[in-house]
């Protein structure tokens, strides 16, 4: 329908935007294109972690730690993305199995450092985490030591030395399953309650990205106007913008904050407004059923107002 599949034969720019990720672009847009029936490019999609690419800059040469996802499959990401030197959990439970005792080694482990000696940089939560005992026990000896390295706690340091960024704020997610599922969101919680109780009452500081932060529509603004000039080169601007999703924390708040008109489909953790009643920035400008009926509303409101005009 957005391609011209419409009563008006005409394209309309838009790209999928999700707090999900821990692939690269390339291949969400595959498995998209898979699923939907329908031609999805990799410039289309902009997924939780898209944007941190503007940190690439700061931390190209330098050594950061990669958290969440699949086995190596973030740590790929980040290396697409051009940051040269990556470790993973899983290489420093590799390099000493007693940093985790729980878990086996994985055969897609690469511990390529002395990690009580080579200092990590930043540490980066691209994705879920696949084991969060074992993430927030490494994550937190980073944190606790001002040589920047494991294994080497330094007890009442006064002040965080490694910065930490988080790719997505979500507190819960919806899948198949009745009920939702913690999010990253819930992960962060238990990382800065785990660090003011170690540090003596210090509080976390990190960067957020993903819905609903800025710097994620700043970095949807740009490919949305590179997918409008693909259509047509002299694109100028846009009359408005429509957000259509499931999540009042993230995909209503970040629409509403942002001066996006706001759409609530009931398909997943949305379902009926008293859910969001007490909060202005959670309202819905609309609501509707699913995906589709959102498609419709926006096709109605936009072209056959342009038609009348």
């Amino acid at each position: 329908m957005m391609k011209g599949a419409n009563r008006w034969r005409r394209q309309v720019p838009f790209i999928l935007l999700t707090n999900g990720g821990g692939v690269t672009e390339e291949a969400k847009a595959h498995e998209l294109s898979r699923e939907l029936g329908v031609k999805i490019t990799p410039s289309q999609v902009v997924l939780s972690h898209s944007p941190m690419q503007s940190l690439v800059d700061k931390y190209r040469h330098r050594h950061v730690l990669v958290v969440g996802g699949a086995e190596r499959r973030c740590a790929e990401v980040a290396q697409h993305y051009g940051f040269e030197k990556v470790t993973i959990p899983d290489d420093i439970v590799a390099w000493n199995p007693s940093a985790w005792p729980f878990t086996s080694v994985r055969d897609y482990a690469r511990p390529e450092y002395d990690y009580s000696q080579e200092p990590i940089d930043a540490m980066m939560v691209l994705h879920d985490s696949r084991d969060w005992a074992r993430d927030l026990q490494i994550m937190t000896d980073v944190l606790q030591s001002r040589h920047r390295v494991v294994g080497r706690a330094d007890w009442g340091q006064p002040a965080q030395i490694v910065p930490v960024y988080f790719s997505n704020p979500d507190f819960q997610w919806s899948n198949e399953y009745p009920t939702p599922r913690f999010a990253q969101g819930a992960f962060r919680l238990t990382l800065e309650l785990l660090y003011r109780q170690l540090t003596g009452g210090n509080e976390l500081k990190y960067r957020l990205f993903g819905k609903p932060h800025t710097a994620t529509y700043k970095f949807a603004l740009t490919t949305l106007n590179d997918q409008a000039r693909v259509l047509d080169p002299a694109h100028t601007g846009f009359r408005r913008f429509y957000a259509v999703g499931d999540n009042p924390e993230s995909d209503i708040m970040g629409a509403n904050n942002h001066g996006w008109h706001s759409i609530a489909v009931r398909t997943g953790i949305f379902q009926h407004p008293d859910q969001v009643s007490h909060r202005a920035e959670l309202q819905p400008k609309d609501i509707v059923e699913d995906v589709e009926e959102a498609v419709n509303l926006i096709l109605e409101k936009e072209l056959a107002i342009e038609k009348v005009g």
